[in-house]
């Protein structure tokens, strides 16, 4: 589901979103945002637990430390750059404003650099 363009939580008249295209049950909000919610969470560990990287060949970096691979002096860089993740969070932030997910937006602006 596409949170920005699915007419099915986007339309202009509150009553028609969130139902599920199925069934036409209406989603639980709460839950949705909690799944929204972890999604950031886990994204944020992902990225703070993330590995340094060797450019040259590639391995993965044995002491935390370093600047230089231990096996052929090559740079070091990590796997997730902090753009990749800072357009993660801007997109998480647009759509916590869209959808006026309160919590969501928090835990957004506390992940973020």
């Amino acid at each position: 589901v596409d949170l920005m363009r699915d007419p099915a939580v986007t339309s202009d008249y509150p009553d028609d979103n969130w139902h599920c295209n199925n069934c036409g049950i209406r989603h639980d909000l709460d839950k949705v945002e909690l799944k929204l919610v972890e999604h950031v969470q886990r994204r944020s560990t992902r990225y703070q637990l993330q590995d340094l990287r060797c450019t040259k060949c590639h391995k993965v970096a044995k002491r935390s430390m370093s600047q230089r691979c231990s096996s052929c002096s090559g740079n070091l860089e990590c796997d997730d750059s902090p753009e990749e993740f800072n357009n993660d969070m801007r997109i998480m932030a647009r759509v916590a404003q869209f959808h006026e997910f309160h919590w969501l937006q928090e835990i957004v602006e506390n992940a973020a650099m």
